[in-house]
Order: structure tokens, then C-alpha cells, then sequence
């Protein structure tokens, strides 16, 4: 499997159509094939997460090896599948988010895609921008850190 990487801005239109960056479309759906994409809210952070089918797939596997019986099963299946929508891409690679999932994530003019390997994620612009500043930021910390420690 090809994996979800870099990151990418894309207008949203009043409809709530966006395109999905080429790349992430190849990831998708093999060439010739109708691309679909399942989207869910980010367990840890304020966007969406999107995945393929098969990923998606595996995560039920997953899931379904547990206890159906438990608390913990009976969370991450509500928030797994009660919250996960699956959407068609058209021929031009767009998809329609819908209009209440725009309004709570505050998705306008613009929206940040970054790639995660197995999944990405859709950011509203300036939140994206920031989560990746933040990460080159920490980096850098991280590795002033490791050469001040080192001498």
C-alpha cells in the first residue's frame, strides 16, 4: 500500500466541495477505479481523519477481536463507526464534506491536508499551518537539546 505523505492546501467551495490532493487520490483507489474515502473525526486532535476502505477495514478487525461485552469495546465501536462517514470522489478527484462537519470544524476558503502514512488528516488552514509549525518547532528543540547535552 502506498502511503498518505505531505501536506497540501485546497480550496473548499460553498457547496463543500474540495478536491483531494492527487497524490492522497492515487492512495485511494488504483487507477481506473472509483476512489472512495472514509472520514471520521481525529481521536486526538481538532479535524477530520481519512483513510481507505481497506484501512478502515482493518480497524474493525481490530476492534473486533475485543470483548463486545466491555466498556472499552462499546466506546471505540460508537466512535469508530458512529461517527465515520464514507464518500464517493467524483471524476475530478472532489468530494462533498458535509455542511455540519464544515460548520464544526470551522472549514472555510481554505483547508490544510496532511498525510499520516496510513491515514491524513483535513485541518482547517491556520490550525494545520500550525500543527506543522509546531512540530518543526518541538524538533528543533528536540535536537538543540541533544547537541547541548552532547558536549
Amino acid at each position: 500500500m502506498s502511503a498518505f505523505s505531505g501536506n497540501f492546501s485546497n480550496k473548499l467551495d460553498a457547496k463543500g466541495r474540495v478536491s483531494i490532493p492527487a497524490d492522497f487520490r492515487s492512495v485511494l483507489a488504483p487507477p481506473g477505479s472509483k476512489a472512495r474515502i472514509v472520514l471520521r473525526p481525529s481521536p486526538l486532535h481538532p479535524c477530520l481523519e481519512g483513510c481507505t476502505e481497506a484501512h478502515f477495514q482493518a480497524l474493525t478487525d481490530r476492534l473486533d477481536t475485543m470483548d463486545p461485552f466491555s466498556a472499552e469495546y462499546d466506546d471505540l465501536a460508537t466512535e469508530l463507526h458512529g461517527q465515520t462517514i464514507k464518500l464517493e470522489l467524483d471524476d475530478d478527484g472532489r468530494t462533498v464534506l458535509p455542511l455540519s462537519l464544515i460548520a464544526e470544524y470551522g472549514f472555510s476558503g481554505t483547508v490544510k491536508f496532511i498525510g499520516l502514512g496510513r491515514t491524513f488528516q483535513i485541518w482547517e488552514q491556520a490550525a494545520g499551518d500550525q500543527r506543522l509549525a509546531d512540530l518543526n518547532a518541538a524538533r528543533r528543540a528536540r535536537a538543540l537539546t541533544r547537541s547541548s547535552g552532547a558536549a
